[in-house]
């Protein structure tokens, strides 16, 4: 039997803690406080780059709960920001703060 997991997109922006865009930066989403954590536990996680203007678009983050992460370097690691996402949605707008 085949299974089709149920996915959904998400899109946003990186910034600093002074609200400037963050370039570069490395964005995952999970279940765990890094990609270590998401790997010891056998998740897969989605993961991209931020562009020069710290936007991001991560697709095929597996439907329900989720956690985004996000690492730049010269930043701490961001608080995961959890968010819970339908099969299919399309969620813009989500800022995440190093």
């Amino acid at each position: 039997m085949l299974r089709v997991r149920s996915t959904a997109t998400v899109a946003g922006d990186v910034v600093g803690t002074d609200g400037t865009p963050t370039p570069g930066a490395a964005v995952r989403s999970g279940h765990g406080s890094s990609l270590e954590d998401l790997m010891a536990v056998g998740l897969e996680a989605v993961q991209t780059t931020a562009d020069e203007a710290g936007h991001f678009t991560l697709a095929g983050i597996p439907a329900g709960g989720t956690q985004l992460i996000a690492e730049a370097e010269g930043w701490a690691r961001s608080p995961g920001v959890t968010i819970e996402l339908a099969p299919g949605e399309v969620r813009e707008g989500v800022r995440i703060e190093l």
